[in-house]
């Protein structure tokens, strides 16, 4: 869509904020997705944060528990999560669309369009967290797959 970075569909856990190199936080976070178990995840209806995001909300108090593991045990200090919308400012949601800078496609529409699209409630089991990093092309890839529990890892991507 013209003046819409296409994204993978995702629920982000944890900003960047505050995460120095992976190998400094990486072993941590595969611990504490080692004990804990998978979850459920209920999305509902869509909604936007301004002009900039179509998102599907999300419900999961066990998600939020994780994402405060997360900051609690990888140090990350309350400015970074002011600055990131983590902490009590965390609001879990699955993104659809992210505006592109330059971008002009009125967001009443895309709300409209996902509305029509997304008429019930979805639940599934949150099983494993992916990692992601961006490239120097702005494009987001996975470059790791962890289970959550006792789950097996998916094949490599």
């Amino acid at each position: 869509m013209l003046g819409w970075r296409g994204l993978e569909p995702h629920i982000t856990l944890k900003a960047p904020c505050g995460l120095g190199r992976e190998v400094e936080w990486l072993s941590a976070v595969q611990q504490i997705c080692q004990a804990t178990s998978a979850f459920p995840i209920e999305v509902s209806r869509p909604a936007a944060f301004g002009d900039n995001v179509l998102y599907l909300r999300v419900t999961s108090p066990d998600l939020i528990t994780l994402h405060t593991r997360l900051l609690n045990e990888l140090g990350i200090s309350r400015l970074d999560q002011e600055m990131c919308f983590e902490g009590p400012r965390y609001l879990p949601h699955l993104t659809l669309l992210q505006r592109e800078p330059q971008g002009h496609f009125p967001m009443e529409e895309q709300l409209a369009m996902a509305g029509s699209y997304f008429l019930q409630d979805v639940s599934f089991q949150a099983k494993e967290l992916l990692v992601y990093c961006k490239r120097e092309d702005d494009a987001y890839v996975v470059i790791k797959a962890i289970p959550l529990g006792n789950n097996l890892v998916t094949p490599p991507l």
